[in-house]
This record gives structure tokens, C-alpha cells and sequence, in this order.
């Protein structure tokens, strides 16, 4: 994993992209990996856009946090006060399913259920830096897949990600939350234009110029993702095996 962040900043990026860069490594060396991402971000001035769906992680890392559900956003502000005061139900359950070493030996942890809609939209803090300095602007973005009901079943739309919306600044480290499925990873690859949108806006403030993501040609897209690299959750899927 070393050798994939090494890889993603030859290119000096703005925006590093990093999807669950920690989940197959051990706490030992998961801390050390944390460790030099903070220790990089602080070098170079770049910003970590940091998926995952682990709670300590976030603690350590994020300074402002998006938390997902099923392709929605349910929650959104600055770190300390979404895991201190979280307002939403799926974030304070998340919180509640993680064991604490006050626990008592009989007690068990708190069950995640199916979470109702939020016709009010998510609930949002208000960051103290605003929109200052802003290198990624998300809103609205919208995808969704077809998919087949099961064996000799019709199609279906299903909706990957729903209506998302968030802006993250240069130089800080912003977390993406979420459960497995909750559509965080489809959100980091329309960034990249791994896939495409169905909807919404994407807005990267790089080299001094706003650029629309969306909108970029095929010719253009390679300039564009040297300013934004990823790194992937498997180092050693990363890797071509034939060329290593």
C-alpha cells in the first residue's frame, strides 16, 4: 500500500482519492498508513477525499465527514460535531454498534435496522471555513444501474446513488461514511469518470481554473486525473502481476 501512494503522488495531485486504503491491513500497519497520509497531506498541501465505513478511522483522520445510506446522504459537517452530537438515527446507531472498552461482559451492541426516508433532505452542519478554498465541489449527483430479478426475472433501476452533495476544500482530509452498498465507492468513480453520471454537477478548482468534470472529452480526461489520483482498497489488486 506503501507503494500505491507513492505511485498516486508522482504527479504531485491536488486531490487524492483514497477508497478504504486501510480495510486489509492489520491495526499495526492500518496506524502507520494513517500516519503517512497525515504526514503527506501536510507536505504537499493536498486534500484526501477518504472513504470507509470505519468509525476509528474516521475519528483519527477526517476533518469534515459525509455519512451515506443507501445512495443518500443522511448527515454532513465538520468532525467534531457529527461524532459527538450526531442528529440523524443511521449515524447514531453506527455509533452505538461500536464496542467500547466501558461496556459491560452481558451487553449487547446496537442492531442496525432499515432506516425511513428523509423527505426534509439530510441534515447539514455548517463548516466555520465555508466554502473557502474550495477543490472539489459535488451537487446533486444521480446514478443508477439496471439490474435483473433474479433467474429468468424482468429489469430493474436501481439507484446507486441519490441526489449527493458535498464540497471539499484544499488541504483537509474529508471522509465518506458509510455501511457496504451505501454508494460510496460509485461516488469516488464518478469523479474520476470511471463511470458516468446521470445527473448532478462535478467541479474541480485545480491550477487555478474551475473545470467541469462532466463535461470534459475523452482527450481531456488525462490531464484532468493527474491533478486527482485513487488508490484502491487492494494494494495487491492493484498491481499487475505480469508487470511486478
Amino acid at each position: 500500500q506503501r507503494a500505491m501512494i507513492a505511485m498516486a503522488l508522482i504527479c504531485r495531485p491536488a486531490l487524492l482519492i483514497a477508497d478504504e486504503p486501510t480495510t486489509a491491513l492489520d491495526v499495526t500497519i492500518q496506524a502507520q498508513i494513517l500516519r503517512l497520509l497525515q504526514e503527506l497531506r501536510a507536505e504537499f498541501g493536498m486534500a484526501i477525499l477518504f472513504i470507509t465505513h470505519d468509525l476509528g478511522v474516521v475519528a483519527n483522520i477526517a476533518d469534515d465527514i459525509v455519512v451515506m445510506y443507501r445512495g443518500r446522504v443522511m448527515e454532513s459537517g465538520p468532525h467534531d460535531t457529527l461524532l459527538r452530537n450526531p442528529a440523524h438515527p443511521y449515524l447514531q446507531a453506527l455509533l452505538h454498534a461500536v464496542p467500547t472498552l466501558h461496556m459491560d461482559p452481558d451487553e449487547r451492541l446496537a442492531t442496525l435496522r432499515p432506516m425511513p426516508e428523509m423527505p426534509e433532505g439530510p441534515d447539514r452542519r455548517v463548516n466555520d471555513a465555508g466554502k473557502a478554498g474550495v477543490i472539489l465541489d459535488v451537487k446533486n449527483l444521480e446514478k443508477s444501474f439496471t439490474l435483473r430479478r433474479g433467474m429468468g426475472g424482468g429489469m430493474r433501476r436501481f439507484k446507486a446513488v441519490d441526489d449527493v452533495s458535498f464540497s471539499v476544500r484544499r488541504g483537509e482530509c474529508f471522509a465518506i461514511v458509510g455501511e457496504s452498498g451505501s454508494g460510496k465507492t460509485t461516488v469516488s468513480k464518478l469523479i474520476m469518470r470511471a463511470m458516468e453520471a446521470d445527473g448532478g454537477s462535478i467541479r474541480f478548482h485545480g491550477s487555478g481554473q474551475e473545470i467541469d468534470v462532466r463535461a470534459l472529452s475523452e482527450s481531456e480526461l488525462l490531464p484532468f486525473r493527474r491533478s486527482i489520483q485513487y488508490m484502491f482498497q487492494d494494494p495487491f489488486g492493484s498491481l499487475n502481476p505480469r508487470m511486478t
